[in-house]
């Protein structure tokens, strides 16, 4: 909001009022040098009390005004089409208001010093809706994000994007529990299918990347490396009997499945427990060579291994996620 100026106008005033010929307060709209328009009520040759300003660029207030600035309740209409009905202190919006946008778009909640700040709604004019913090004219804080095309969030905003931890509903009906960076899927975080399938363990920008776990809705479990959301590399599958199977991905396609049991003519152990090795390289019975090894328990798998008369020579420990039990689907975020 521009200043109010009416320095040469409140002169003449003040000496018109002094010499009887004019009296204070209503008056009729009095254009002033720099193009500026006043009707309202003076005080000593300041604005105060109720009065209505327009300003030469065409910015509009009607109001109360407390020593040449609105101050209390008001209505601010500017030249670009924005309308602000609440509370200004010292001229600035300040406290509760209501702004609205000539595209439809209306925010109502708390202002700070012109900016939306503390708590408010948001709405867009194509029906979208969020809940809850705001910062320097931006979502940040706690809320919730609705959109007119079904998804909905819940959880932490920072600069206008989700960022930090929330709850995110697909409009398809999956939905994601976890952590957030600028709009996408970040860190470690659990994702659900509506048939009952899930994933739970780390994204990156957006995808799963990393080593995480799948529980199929038959009662399978896959836990192994993802790449760019799908499984790519070693991994373990686990059915629902307990066995366990060495399987090997690339790119989302399954190229080998082994079944994980003890091989008498490759024995290793490592890590005090029992390992799988198998390869024609092996000598007396014990693992000899370069190859893959998997732990019997399914725990563990050793890429890129090298082995020597039963001992690890060298090679990459792949630590897969125990199985555990994986949260349920709740109905909240479909509020």
């Amino acid at each position: 909001m521009q200043k109010v100026n009416l320095s040469f106008y409140l002169l003449v005033m003040f000496c018109l009022v002094s010499l009887g010929t004019s009296p204070v307060g209503r008056a009729d709209f009095v254009t002033l040098e720099n193009g500026d328009r006043y009707e309202g009520q003076l005080l000593d040759g300041v604005l105060n009390g109720q009065a209505t300003y327009v300003w030469a660029n065409s910015d509009r207030y009607e109001g109360t005004f407390l020593n040449d600035a609105p101050n209390g309740e008001g209505i601010l209409e500017l030249a670009d089409g924005r309308r602000y009905v609440g509370s200004f202190v010292a001229g600035e919006r300040y406290g509760q208001g209501l702004l609205i946008w000539p595209n439809g778009d209306q925010y109502q909640g708390e202002f700070i010093a012109n900016r939306m700040e503390g708590s408010g709604v948001l709405e867009w004019s194509n029906g979208d809706v969020y809940t809850g913090g705001m910062l320097n004219n931006l979502r940040s804080g706690s809320g919730v994000m609705r959109w007119h095309t079904g998804q909905r969030y819940e959880g932490d905003f920072l600069l206008g994007k989700m960022h930090g931890q929330g709850h995110y509903g697909f409009s398809d009906g999956r939905q994601y529990i976890g952590g957030f960076k600028d709009d996408l899927r970040q860190g470690r975080g659990t994702l659900l299918w509506p048939n009952g399938n899930r994933y739970i363990g780390p994204f990156e920008a957006g995808k799963r990347e990393g080593i995480g776990t799948i529980y199929w809705n038959d009662d399978t479990v896959y836990r192994g490396t993802f790449v760019a959301n799908r499984q790519h590399g070693l991994g373990v599958r686990t059915g629902s009997d307990g066995e366990h199977e060495l399987q090997r991905w690339e790119d989302g396609a399954m190229l080998s499945s082994l079944l994980v049991t003890a091989n008498p003519l490759c024995q290793l152990s490592h890590m005090d427990r029992p390992w799988m090795f198998s390869a024609a390289s092996c000598i007396n019975g014990l693992a000899h060579g370069r190859g893959v090894a998997v732990s019997l328990d399914g725990a563990f798998v050793l890429r890129g291994g090298y082995f020597v008369l039963g001992k690890l020579v060298s090679g990459q420990l792949l630590s897969l996620p125990s199985i555990v039990q994986a949260p349920m689907v709740t109905d909240s975020i479909r509020g």
